[in-house]
This record gives structure tokens, sequence and C-alpha cells, in this order.
């Protein structure tokens, strides 16, 4: 017996509101969820590969452009916020960048802290000229790690990129 997709519409966070399109609605209880389920039901099908460095100021000087990629999670916050030092650095490009990884001689390594995933997204967003992923990722990759380290950079992330998006309207 085949599974059924449930709907946002049938979850009710949809409404069809005929000539005038369609409407998110409850968006701040759809954003919670979104993101305690992005860690544990999308991101680990797209991660392509975990690699292990020593270096932490690797990523400082990069220009994202030169490796065809976006930063995430504690790099993202670091570079946006201040308020973070990266231990753990979240990348999200098409292919992996052979020269990044030969220049900062990561080793191959399923527990490491350098990690590759797969971009999903096909809208357009303010920070990518700036080489960051949309902020709903950042957000979600800094709360999936559970890590106090991360609590200012979130709050900040949250108020100063997300709560324009969010609407407990119905």
């Amino acid at each position: 017996m085949a599974c059924r997709s449930i709907t946002f519409k049938e979850l009710g966070f949809l409404i069809d509101m005929a000539k005038k399109g369609r409407q998110l609605l409850k968006t701040g209880q759809l954003l919670r969820r979104w993101v305690e389920a992005y860690p544990e039901n999308l991101k680990p099908k797209l991660v392509q590969e975990n690699f292990m460095t020593n270096a932490h100021h690797w990523w400082k000087d990069i220009k994202p452009a030169d490796f065809d990629l976006f930063w995430g999670g504690e790099i993202a916050a670091a570079k946006l916020t201040g308020h973070l030092k990266p231990e753990r650095y979240t990348i999200y490009t098409d292919h992996l960048p052979g020269k990044l990884i030969y220049k900062f001689k990561f080793q191959k390594d399923p527990n490491g802290n350098v990690e590759f995933v797969t971009p999903f997204w096909t809208f357009r967003w303010d920070l990518a000229e700036n080489g960051f992923v949309p902020p709903i990722l950042i957000y979600a990759d800094l709360l999936a790690t559970g890590d106090a380290r991360a609590i200012e950079a979130v709050e900040i992330i949250y108020d100063n990129y997300l709560t324009r998006l969010i609407r407990e309207d119905r």
C-alpha cells in the first residue's frame, strides 16, 4: 500500500484564496516544524561527504564564489553575526571542491567537522551574492547542533532574517 503525502492545505498551513492566489498560514508553527524535520529527514539524504580539519581559521579568507559553494551553519553564523567561533563547518555545493579540500588538507572522516551538503532549493534569496545559504538553513543547521555556543547566533539569525517571514495570523 502506497503512503500518501499530506498537503500543506490539509495540515492547515495553506489557504486557497481563489483569484488572489494562495497564502501560507501559521508560518511560525510551519517554520518550527520544518526546522525540526530538516536535519532528520532531508539533510541526511543531501550530505555528500564529511572531512576532518584541525585548522580552525581556514574559512576566514575564502571567497565562496571561487569554489562554487555557499556557507551554512556555524560559518555563516560567524560571518553574519560575529557571535560564534565555528567548530563544525557546513558547506553547500553541487560538487566536492577538490581545490579547497587539497589546499587545506581535509581528511575524509565520516565523523569529521567539515560537512559538504548538496543544495536543494530553487529560489533566489538576498544573501546568495555573498555566498550564504538561505537564512532558514543557517538557522536549522545551528539548531540541529544542539550546542549552547550557538544560542546567541541563533537568536540573531532569527531576529535579523526570519522574523519578517513569520506571521502568526490564523
